[in-house]
């Protein structure tokens, strides 16, 4: 027996019955996913998890599981499967088969492409405890069905009962009421029936079709319920690993041979829901024109009537497929048809792209003139597009001149309702052709666009003055047109705007969309029209083409870079002189006919820090250790002081190769003498060498402190000085409690955390308490030979015994704070935000004051106590006012 059809499978799914398992005697070679089943057979026996007997080998037993949606595996109660298995076994009997309703299915039915079986989304298997309001009007019809006597009704009333029970209403659609018994004859009247679910389909009849084709329809009809079931749901609710397009193509294709030898037995519901799926624009739809072209061919094939819709993305597929001559007949008989049964901006649209796209653009400049003859709407000049970049594919004679008349053309006829997108596409055209001057023009009609003086000042007004055109409302171009040779004279700029600047402001939007070849091409133009760029938008290009990542844009961006260097060098050089000479006044170029030169002028604007900055970022990148020196040698010698920016890329430098010593002399200098404003940035790195210095791993055992790097009560005094009184990012805070507790400086641990708390308002973490209590514990720890350890191994006990100690002692003075509160009338346990912060601070303060304490005592210190050493510590670090131990001392 086959299992049962899919509209059943949300009860009974995977479902065999033990008949047709033992007779068939096919190991099923993947378990499904929404049910599993261990079969065994007399060859092998298993004994049952419980059972204090062997299966018998003659009857196999069977276990049947459930996976639920987290992916536990529940087993089914026997009573339940046998209780339904008995049911169909009834149902048999008398005479009824599932097959006369859904015809033929096999196993291989429910295998995705890739030999897998298939489940439906998690969503959907539900387990049998909460059956879905769909599931149980389906169950309720079904039972209405088996009241029908199916042996009585003659074969073609089984066709239409079957035909009229699969056809589905709406989504919000019920099972009526009263469906009536059958007789002989008439046929029943099933008109009412319609199905709550998600498929809106009529299945093809399979019995129409040959024994041999019948399963390939089977697999056709699972896969559109399949889609159309996923169709309505979200797109993160599907499976990853599944396309049900991708199926439902696969299995068109295998029975395309069928459909093909009986085109009649598909309905006209069953072509439009494939006509949809494969036309659908998404991204799993990648090979969209191929399958239009398939089922169109198939449609016409059957005598399905095309609409002109579909009829024309028919012919673009044929077109793309290549059989250009097929798809512009098949064009031109589509104009034959009445005015109001063609879609008319489509039609035309779709005959100028294909007219352009081999070339006839003399046809679709015709057939775009017809249509903006017969259409008002503004927008319909933009059907000149594929017109324009036709002309300058062609690179023939007065190619050129024409796409520019029909420019002009389009600007003046929807100039003030042209997009950005217009003007980008426009201009992208003259670009890809070398023709800058005109991509010019069209960029500075788009920054004209709302300017009152844009209908003196833009291209149409200059292509008056300069052809002597007024008519240009008609797409036709006249013979005068043509004759023009100098771009430049049709792309004069106003002089408001022909600087740099608006040079400038064209390069980064060329650098926004990506476009660095373009962005070339514009400083290319500017050399020609002897205008200098600015240092920022040459900064901006060298950055966009290191990011590109190319060997030939890093090889621009450094070529860019150096001669902006030696631009720079040669102005101190010249300033140099100028000093020397006793020399006033600037210095100009002069255009000089009596003394030729073969060297061409190239206007280069000087480096700037930021030129430095994105070559140290670029050679720190790659470790180009040679050429990170040459440019400090440059930086040196253009006399540019160093921005914060390059003095953290530079420290970085430093820092990746383990120079702690250089990094803080350069911070020094860079900072002190040469006034340089370090950020949190700047810090974070220091902080972090300064980590890396006093960790103990890296460092000996015999130096605390290296000699070659700062201290951390001097690095913190630095912060507070020169740093800013805002924004600390805790990567810097947890540095700095890490470095004191490294150093084991338990007051200067204390006098950071109060320091830290008044300046930025940032309170100790879990991660500080943490950090703290190893701090603590691993105070005087050593080995057997007397030794301190590199490392603090938490997982010996003795280290555990010494954080279960100092973890009792801040128990201990946490038990005395939530007295002392009690006393006041506050609970511990309710304080909320920065009030329970601050305990949490002021507990850590006890405990160190009370290691510091045991340490000075240990020393045997006379007149020095806790109070006496934050205090001192508090003047080091530059916060004298942050003496967290000073009320002990009153005390």
């Amino acid at each position: 027996m086959p299992p049962p059809h899919r509209f059943l499978a949300s009860r009974l799914q995977g479902y065999v019955c033990r008949a047709c398992l033992s007779k068939s005697q096919v190991t099923i070679r993947q378990q499904p996913i929404w049910l599993s089943r261990n079969a065994t057979d007399g060859r092998r026996r298993t004994i049952l998890k419980g059972a204090s007997q062997q299966v018998d080998p003659q009857e196999p037993e069977i276990r049947l599981f459930e996976q639920m949606p987290d992916g536990t595996r529940v087993e089914v109660q026997a009573d339940l499967l046998n209780g339904i298995e008995g049911q169909l076994r009834g149902y048999e009997e008398n005479g009824h088969s599932v097959e006369e309703l859904v015809g033929p299915v096999d196993f291989e039915s429910f295998q995705d492409g890739d030999g897998q079986h298939y489940s439906y989304d998690p969503k959907l298997r539900e387990s049998m405890d909460a059956m879905t309001k769909e599931t149980e009007e389906l169950e309720a019809l079904v039972e209405k069905l088996e009241n029908i006597d199916l042996g009585a009704l003659s074969a073609e009333d089984r066709a239409k009962l079957r035909e009229e029970l699969l056809e589905t209403a709406t989504i919000d659609g019920s099972p009526t009421e009263g469906i009536p018994k059958a007789a002989p004859s008439p046929a029943p009247r099933c008109e009412s029936i319609a199905l709550s679910t998600r498929v809106n389909l009529l299945p093809i009849p399979i019995e129409s079709f040959d024994k041999e084709h019948q399963t390939h329809i089977a697999r056709l009809n699972q896969a559109l319920v399949r889609n159309q079931m996923t169709a309505g749901r979200a797109l993160a609710s599907r499976s990853i690993n599944r396309d049900p397009a991708k199926h439902l193509w696969k299995a068109y294709l295998l029975c395309q041979n069928a459909i093909r030898s009986s085109p009649q037995a598909i309905p006209q519901r069953v072509w439009d829901i494939l006509w949809e799926m494969f036309t659908a624009k998404n991204g799993s739809n990648l090979d969209r024109m191929r399958r239009i072209k398939v089922i169109g061919e198939d449609m016409r094939s059957a005598g399905i009537h095309l609409s002109p819709p579909r009829m024309l993305l028919y012919l673009e597929s044929i077109f793309i497929s290549g059989d250009r001559d097929i798809a512009f007949k098949e064009w031109k008989a589509i104009g034959n048809l009445p005015k109001d049964q063609i879609p008319f901006k489509e039609y035309y649209e779709l005959g100028v792209r294909m007219f352009c796209q081999v070339g006839n653009v003399e046809q679709a400049l015709r057939a775009a003139e017809i249509y903006l003859h017969r259409s008002q709407d503004p927008s319909r000049f933009r059907v000149l597009l594929p017109v324009i970049q036709a002309y300058l594919n062609l690179k023939g004679e007065n190619s050129v001149q024409r796409a520019w008349a029909l420019y002009i053309r389009m600007n003046f006829r929807f100039g003030p309702q042209m997009t950005m997108g217009d003007y980008d596409a426009v201009s992208k055209m003259f670009l890809t052709v070398n023709q800058t001057d005109l991509a010019l023009g069209v960029f500075k009609d788009m920054m004209l666009t709302g300017n009152t003086s844009a209908a003196e000042q833009n291209s149409t007004a200059q292509y008056r003055k300069v052809v002597g055109v007024d008519q240009l409302g008609s797409v036709a171009i006249q013979n005068r047109e043509l004759n023009w040779e100098n771009p430049r004279a049709l792309a004069n700029l106003p002089a408001q705007i022909n600087n740099r600047f608006f040079f400038g402001s064209w390069i980064k939007k060329l650098i926004g969309d990506a476009k660095l070849d373009a962005a070339k091409q514009v400083f290319d133009l500017m050399q020609a029209r002897r205008i200098k760029p600015d240092s920022r938008h040459m900064n901006g290009l060298i950055g966009a083409w290191f990011r590109h990542g190319s060997e030939r844009s890093q090889n621009l961006a450094e070529d860019m870079a150096w001669r902006m260097i030696r631009a720079r060098l040669d102005v101190v050089k010249g300033r140099n002189a100028a000093a020397a000479y006793d020399l006033e006044g600037s210095t100009r170029v002069v255009k000089t006919d009596t003394l030729p030169s073969s060297k061409p002028l190239v206007l280069i604007p000087s480096a700037t820090i930021e030129t430095f900055a994105i070559l140290i970022m670029e050679y720190r990148r790659r470790q180009k250790t040679a050429l990170i020196s040459e440019l400090l040698d440059a930086l040196r010698r253009a006399r540019i002081r160093p921005s914060t920016f390059f003095m953290n890329e530079l420290l970085s430098w430093y820092a990746r190769i383990h120079r702690k010593g250089w990094a803080w002399d350069t911070y020094y200098v860079l900072s002190r003498e040469l006034g340089v404003q370090p950020d949190f940035i700047t810090y974070e790195i220091l902080w972090m060498l300064l980590k890396k210095a006093m960790d103990p791993v890296r460092t000996s055992s015999s130096k605390q402190q290296p000699e070659s790097f700062i201290t951390c009560r001097k690095l913190f005094a630095d912060m507070m000085e020169r740093g800013g009184k805002e924004g600390l990012p805790q990567e810097v805070y947890d540095l700095i409690i890490l470095s004191f507790s490294h150093a084991f400086d338990q007051t200067g641990t204390a006098v950071a955390l109060r320091a830290l708390q008044q300046r930025f308002g940032m309170y100790p973490t879990l991660e500080t308490t943490r950090t703290i209590v190893l701090q603590l514990a691993r105070l005087g720890l050593t080995d057997d030979r007397g030794i301190k350890p590199k490392r603090l191994n938490i997982r010996k006990p003795l280290t555990q015994e010494r954080i279960a100690t100092v973890t009792r002692i801040l128990e201990k003075f946490r038990e005395q704070r939530v007295e002392v509160l009690s006393q006041q009338g506050i609970a511990f346990d309710e304080l909320q935000s920065d009030a329970k912060a601050e305990e949490m601070l002021l507990l850590l303060s006890d405990l160190l004051r009370y290691v510091a304490h045991a340490r000075i005592t240990a020393e045997q210190r006379h007149n020095y106590n806790a109070a006496i050493a934050s205090k001192t510590a508090a003047e080091q670090m530059g916060v004298p006012d942050c003496v967290p131990w000073v009320a002990y001392n009153q005390g």
